[in-house]
């Protein structure tokens, strides 16, 4: 598999994603909220549930992540890409080649 680092057309749509779904999810919860108790918060969750599912989906097929170490290129997993911590463009992973935990700098698949 081949990268490439991020560009401003990468930065301006993963924000783009992130604020159309940030606004999903508050419109939703706007218009559930008001449901009968139990049924509005399992609609909510379950709408946030499936966001998080689907952007952590997208999120593995298009990035990839450079170990800071030893500058491997590697892809992660579903169950890392959940349970890892993340800031902005970098995620605290153990690299596959030096076996280091380190904050790896996401990158961009080429496909």
């Amino acid at each position: 598999m081949q990268y490439r680092e991020h560009n401003k057309a990468d930065k301006r749509n993963n924000l783009f994603l992130f604020l159309f779904s940030f606004a999903l999810i508050v419109i939703g919860g706007v218009f559930l909220a008001p449901l009968r108790w139990p049924v509005g918060i399992v609609l909510f969750l379950g709408l946030v549930i499936i966001m998080l599912v689907l952007l952590t989906n997208w999120q593995i097929n298009k990035f990839g992540y450079q170990c800071s170490v030893c500058n491997h290129e590697f892809d992660i997993n579903m169950k890392a890409a959940f349970l890892t911590p993340h800031i902005w463009r970098k995620k605290y992973l153990k690299c596959p080649k030096c076996q280091k935990f380190q904050w790896a700098v996401e990158i961009v698949k080429i496909k």
